[in-house]
């Protein structure tokens, strides 16, 4: 307890701190030492449970959702531990301190790292719906690496395109169940929800995409049962989990390459070792099964209207975006928030204050 108080108090001086050297800081109420206190806790639960099963138990978090966490908890922490280092070193260097405090390039990268940190740590972990979110798409995005190697290269390198990709996918996941996965696009892109309860309301724009989605899933899950042994395809082959999955595997095999796939393919032969047919997809190569003239031109006009509520995703409230894709990106990576490098024993790098 007497820990907590302290940490408490060191807090309150950090944020006074950050209001006079972090210009970017908008004066919003600081919870700064609630969540490190939440993360400092989830972060225990977290090794709890992972003990627990290591030991053959039953853990009650579920593996995701504990990675996810453990990603946003250590991010905050770290983030604390830097503020805290710099403070412990910088009275050897307090000459060097500018009066202006938003002069001082080291402080101002570690409070606004601290700030960034808490922020993303209340936002995603203390509402469950988020958690939720985030935990599904990074599942999907595991399912798409092991499916399209372009896309595995991508998230290993941190390559740019990754993040022309990574909407792409958000908006696959939430199409594929609206009514369930509202949460995260209700609070990205408002202005496409009617109300701000379950089971939401999507407006008119929307419900027209939902429909187009639901009308190409339905068209290849058709073009799967074709495939098949020589029936006639019915609504519950359509419905059935492996037309499902089929259908999502065209599609983010498709968006992966973009809506120029066809020379996006010819330039990335990780999706395929040998040049697609014409009406293969890309997809072809994966599952072998051949789409049509007028099933691709489908997926094709699908993929372009895609891109556009993709863009409008990133740009509609871009930094509420940018901290969604950071942290969709730390738990692809495993790794917590980056942070200002201080100062360490035996290092001659000079401090930056």
């Amino acid at each position: 307890e007497q820990l907590r108080e302290q940490r408490r108090r060191l807090l309150q001086c950090v944020a006074r701190l950050n209001s006079a050297a972090n210009l970017r800081w908008k004066g919003h109420e600081d919870r700064g030492a609630e969540v490190l206190e939440a993360a400092i806790a989830a972060l225990k639960r977290c090794d709890s449970v992972q003990n627990v099963n290591s030991e053959g138990g039953d853990g009650q978090c579920p593996q995701r959702e504990r990675e996810v966490v453990q990603v946003l908890a250590t991010g905050v922490v770290d983030a604390f531990g830097c503020v805290r280092n710099y403070l412990r070193e910088v009275p050897n260097w307090i000459d060097s301190v500018h009066p202006h405090l938003c002069n001082n390039a080291g402080l101002v990268a570690r409070v606004s790292a601290w700030t960034e940190s808490w922020e993303l740590g209340a936002r995603y972990m203390e509402l469950a719906p988020l958690l939720r979110a985030i935990c599904d798409i990074v599942s999907a995005i595991h399912n798409a690496r092991r499916l399209v190697p372009a896309l595995a290269a991508m998230c290993d390198e941190c390559d740019v395109e990754l993040f022309l990709v990574l909407p792409r996918i958000v908006w696959l996941w939430f199409l594929g169940e609206p009514n369930s996965r509202a949460e995260l696009l209700r609070r990205l892109l408002p202005n496409h929800f009617t109300n701000s309860a379950d089971p939401p309301a999507f407006d008119q724009q929307l419900e027209r995409f939902i429909a187009s989605f639901r009308d190409v899933s339905k068209s290849l899950c058709v073009a799967s049962s074709e495939e098949g042994p020589s029936k006639a395809p019915t609504v519950d082959d359509c419905s059935s989990a492996d037309g499902e999955r089929h259908a999502w595997e065209v599609l983010v095999t498709r968006v992966v390459a973009g809506p120029n796939g066809g020379t996006t393919r010819a330039n990335a032969p990780s999706l395929n070792d040998e040049a697609s047919p014409p009406g293969s997809l890309g997809s072809s190569a994966h599952d072998g099964t051949t789409l049509s003239a007028d099933m691709e031109s489908s997926v094709e006009a699908f993929v372009h209207e895609l891109e556009r509520w993709s863009m409008e995703l990133q740009r509609h409230r871009p930094e509420d975006w940018c901290q969604c894709s950071a942290v969709l990106v730390r738990c692809l990576s495993g790794e917590a928030a980056p942070h200002p490098t201080s100062l360490q024993s035996g290092n001659k790098v000079p401090f930056c204050v």
